[in-house]
């Protein structure tokens, strides 16, 4: 700076701040530049670039739940995206383009057993059937009421100063039901005499007179919740679902589903790897297709080793010994050829390669 006049480097103190700030900047979040380009991506619905830029995170970030559920997420719009545009081509006659966005949406949510059916269907149009291993279909859950045998199991308690919550979980447990319970359910104690009557009328009793309401939103899920317009509305088309999980952590899963769904409630139990989700009738099987595609079974990487044993009375007749204690052998660069050469030529020194016993 020797010979510069400090009125030329007053002009230079901001821009050489925002330099510092800028390039303070891009080392704070993680992913950078291809971060921020994934989630305009995201906002902007451009799917198929989404998934391209949270396939990368993925890759360089495994432990980022955010970055690997926005990815499923991704992959799961982008095949209905790609389905949409394959359901136009076929109304346009144009197989060729509907082949290929269907072959897309396929790749994207193999798990869809609608798209593998048009795929079949639009390959046998263009008669180049070519195998595939068999994709089971994904059931999506069922939604009903408990079985009979269950709403008129015999309740035999008497329950004296129990919150209104402890005596639901106590009376979900006897039924074996999984019991889903609205935050502003009262703490208020009561006292319940269940003897000799059914679960139907003991939950009747107890909803009644703690002033909330009941419903079966699944086959073994009962929800409780104040007896308000505004919860009645809130949970008229809820439903629940437990979907078992195999290979996966049941904790990460869990995770990705609220980062990505936005569900309601979403609980897992560690002891059995099963995970209860509650939501619309849409937003549960987009949970069920999300976890068929995320609980798959590890990688597995298959190594062949070949074991080769060198006599030490061959390497002798060169010249050549094991490294011990005593000797320090012989050490080189082996370059593999067309002929087994030593680098760089004929003439062995210690510098060149070694060999340990």
């Amino acid at each position: 700076m020797h010979g510069v006049p400090l009125k030329h480097l007053r002009g230079c103190v901001p821009v050489l701040s925002l330099i510092v700030i800028a390039a303070l900047g891009t080392g704070c979040v993680p992913g950078g530049a291809t971060r921020r380009h994934a989630d305009q991506a995201f906002r902007a619905r451009d799917w198929d670039k989404a998934v391209a830029l949270y396939s990368r995170l993925v890759q360089d970030y495994p432990d980022r739940v955010d970055f690997q559920a926005r990815y499923w997420w991704a992959r799961l719009h982008a095949a209905e995206v790609h389905s949409k545009s394959a359901q136009q081509a076929l109304g346009n006659k144009d197989y060729e383009k509907a082949l290929v966005e269907l072959e897309t949406a396929a790749d994207l949510d193999p798990t869809n057993a609608d798209i593998r059916r048009r795929l079949e269907e639009v390959r046998n149009r263009f008669r180049r059937r070519q195998t595939h291993p068999p994709v089971e279909p994904l059931r999506l859950p069922r939604f009903g009421s408990p079985p009979p045998e269950t709403l008129n199991h015999t309740i035999d308690l008497h329950l004296v100063r129990t919150t209104v919550g402890e005596a639901l979980r106590v009376l979900a447990q006897t039924a074996g039901l999984q019991l889903i319970l609205d935050p502003d359910i009262p703490g208020r104690t009561v006292d319940i005499d269940f003897q000799g009557l059914t679960l139907l009328q003991a939950l009747r009793r107890l909803v009644r007179e703690a002033h909330l309401f009941y419903r079966f939103v699944g086959e073994d899920t009962l929800l409780v919740a104040p007896d308000t317009e505004d919860k009645h509305r809130r949970y008229k088309d809820y439903w629940a679902y437990s979907i078992p999980i195999q290979f996966a952590k049941a904790v990460n899963v869990a995770q990705m589903l609220r980062s990505a769904l936005r569900l309601p409630y979403v609980s897992h139990d560690p002891a059995r790897d099963v995970i209860t989700v509650m939501g619309t009738r849409p937003q549960v099987e987009a949970a069920v297709r999300m976890v068929a595609q995320m609980d798959h079974p590890p990688a597995e990487v298959l190594i062949h080793v070949d074991i080769l044993e060198v006599g030490k009375t061959v390497l002798q007749q060169y010249g050549l010994s094991f490294q011990t204690g005593e000797s320090p052998g012989v050490e080189t660069s082996l370059v593999p050829e067309k002929e087994l050469r030593l680098d760089p030529g004929p003439i062995l020194s210690r510098s060149d390669f070694t060999l340990v016993k």
